[in-house]
């Protein structure tokens, strides 16, 4: 039976448009003047994310904007062009200004989470960021040495600049003034190393998730997190260099740890051992040793200790099937294990 949405009150075109994208929205706004209408409703531009649309320019964004941007905004979500390894100057376009972001920040006061990705960040300056932000994305982005210098970001909780160019550990000390930040994720940025994260540890004490994927740091690194970053739930520290005698650091002084990330590291069996034997290894519940020399020993360390565990990875790893199955069955609260490829 065929439905004539225009017999449907309001209220529950509303509804439906709800569940449209942003590039949805624009396209049935142009149905007919009702629709429009109810498509320009504030209520369905609190989360505007653009990354599916294409072709945009700086002109095209200010339009788009004029109609869409209130109060209601609370995230905010863009792609731009820029690659790393291209040397095109179309990566360079720009689809933000200054006088956009101020224009942002003067009619969203409410927004909190800015996401751009893949952005040339030399045409903006940091200082026009919405100071309401307590979420900050920047990935892939071409990044101007000290860029973050000028950024008034007192509620800022969560920063991820992930993958993006230039950041090294001179970059760090810019990051300091977030003194809110609870959340930080440098993944990929190979230039920092065991001496920025000392800076950092020595800094953000109170900090809850940290994510050095790639980076250049080593057990000397590590040393300065457990030392200082007592309080951190979260930590990855995968394809990084560290060794079995990081990880009994880590079991011995992060008490608070649920989350840890070890994937592609030299870590052995015996670092396993030291992690499922510490006092806080019931506080375990997520932990990634994919790709990295483990055997069956480790699974059976982690199925007599690790009781809270929930989600494993062991993909790219030589354990057998056997004893992941022995190991499964001993873990009431374990959902979800990855096995890699070849396994069912």
């Amino acid at each position: 039976m065929e439905v004539n949405l225009s017999c449907l009150p309001d209220v529950l075109i509303l509804k439906i448009f709800s569940y449209l994208s942003v590039k949805q929205l624009c396209k049935i706004s142009r149905v007919c003047h009702s629709w429009r209408r109810i498509a320009c409703d504030k209520t369905l531009w609190k989360n505007i994310d653009m990354t599916q649309l294409v072709g945009l320019d700086l002109r095209k964004v200010w339009k788009f904007y004029r109609t869409r941007l209130s109060d209601v905004l609370r995230s905010l979500k863009m792609v731009g062009y820029y690659n790393a390894k291209s040397g095109s100057e179309r990566q360079k376009k720009q689809l933000l200004s200054d006088a956009l972001l101020e224009e942002i920040s003067s009619a969203c006061p409410n927004i909190q989470e800015l996401q751009l990705h893949r952005f040339f960040l030399d045409r903006m300056s940091s200082s026009t960021l919405p100071k309401s932000l307590t979420h900050l994305k920047l990935r892939e982005c071409g990044w101007p040495l000290g860029w973050l210098n000028d950024a008034d970001l007192p509620n800022l909780q969560i920063l991820d600049l992930g993958k993006t160019t230039r950041i090294d550990d001179s970059e760090i000390g810019s990051v300091l003034k977030f003194t809110s930040l609870e959340e930080l994720n440098l993944e990929e940025l190979y230039r920092v190393t065991d001496t920025g994260v000392k800076v950092l540890a020595e800094n953000f004490t109170s900090l809850k998730v940290l994510k050095l994927t790639s980076a250049k740091v080593a057990d000397l690194g590590v040393h300065f997190i457990c030392r200082n970053m007592v309080s951190l739930r979260g930590l990855d520290l995968s394809y990084t260099f560290i060794s079995d005698s990081a990880v009994e650091d880590i079991s011995q002084n992060l008490s608070n740890l649920k989350s840890l990330g070890l994937a592609g590291t030299k870590v052995t069996d015996n670092g396993i051992k030291c992690l499922c034997f510490s006092k806080n290894a019931k506080n375990l519940e997520q932990l990634d040793i994919s790709a990295t020399s483990i055997t069956d020993n480790a699974l059976t360390y982690i199925g007599d200790k690790l009781v809270n565990l929930r989600d494993l990875n062991l993909a790219i790893t030589n354990v057998s099937s056997e004893a992941i199955d022995r190991m499964s069955s001993q873990l009431e609260k374990l959902s979800h294990v990855n096995r890699g490829r070849g396994y069912s």
